[in-house]
């Protein structure tokens, strides 16, 4: 793996998490958040903004292909990144 492989695994850790946080009740985005829960299916919430270890697979491959990764790599770099989101304390910020 290269260097750029593991700057894509920072940089979807800080936006996932960044999202993730945005969401939460009483941030920028907590009313939508608020808002959707009460609309949407669980199940289509937890890739967007509700699970950060789902939120690999919408986000990190986002950021994988806007930052020029190529197919090959990327289920590996979607599978890692949300198995490094299962390492994150992010317990502390739990709604």
């Amino acid at each position: 793996m290269t260097a750029d492989f593991w700057l894509r695994m920072a940089l979807g850790m800080f936006v996932i998490v960044g999202v993730w946080n945005a969401f939460a009740p009483g941030m920028i985005l907590g009313w939508l958040g608020d808002w959707l829960e009460k609309r949407v299916n669980e199940h289509f919430l937890k890739p967007v903004f509700t699970c950060t270890c789902c939120m690999a697979s919408v986000w990190g491959t986002a950021i994988w292909f806007l930052t020029g990764g190529d197919l090959f790599y990327w289920p590996i770099f979607v599978i890692a990144l949300s198995g490094l989101m299962k390492f994150i304390p992010i317990s502390y910020l739990q709604k």
